[in-house]
């Protein structure tokens, strides 16, 4: 039986990711038995396009329609084309996750969405493989 001791961790990998370009976004279905849940990580691999972060990095935002950081908000740094990186300074990591009533307005969450936002000055760049790892109960 699944519970918060004994979760089920599951990597949701979500395919090639400009970040560069910003604005794309992927979602991660609730499990319909699961209850609650924990965001673990996220790191990009198999770079085809270095990451960039004159002014800002890249940002990963977790969360809802209506709160696209409610779970989570990393940073990816600069990010050579031989690297790979998790995320960085990511507010929110490890938070509890009640699938009951952590959607927008206190509604049952069906999904978790994900966003891809683009670094900020110079030339924005960074294109990678994404995977993200929750942890559901």
């Amino acid at each position: 039986m699944k519970s918060y001791d004994n979760p089920q961790y599951r990597s949701y990998y979500l395919g090639l990711v400009d970040f560069g370009a910003g604005g794309a976004a992927n979602s991660i279905p609730v499990p319909a038995w699961a209850t609650g849940a924990r965001l673990l990580g996220a790191s990009v691999n198999g770079l085809t396009e270095a990451f960039t972060a004159d002014t800002t990095g890249a940002h990963l935002l977790i969360g809802t329609a209506g709160d696209p950081d409610k779970f989570f908000d990393g940073v990816f740094g600069v990010v050579s084309l031989t690297d790979s990186a998790d995320v960085n300074g990511a507010t929110n990591a490890g938070k509890e996750i009640h699938c009951g009533y952590d959607g927008d307005a206190g509604a049952a969450l069906t999904q978790l969405e994900v966003t891809m936002a683009a670094p900020t000055g110079g030339t924005p760049g960074g294109i990678g493989l994404l995977e993200v790892s929750v942890a559901w109960y």
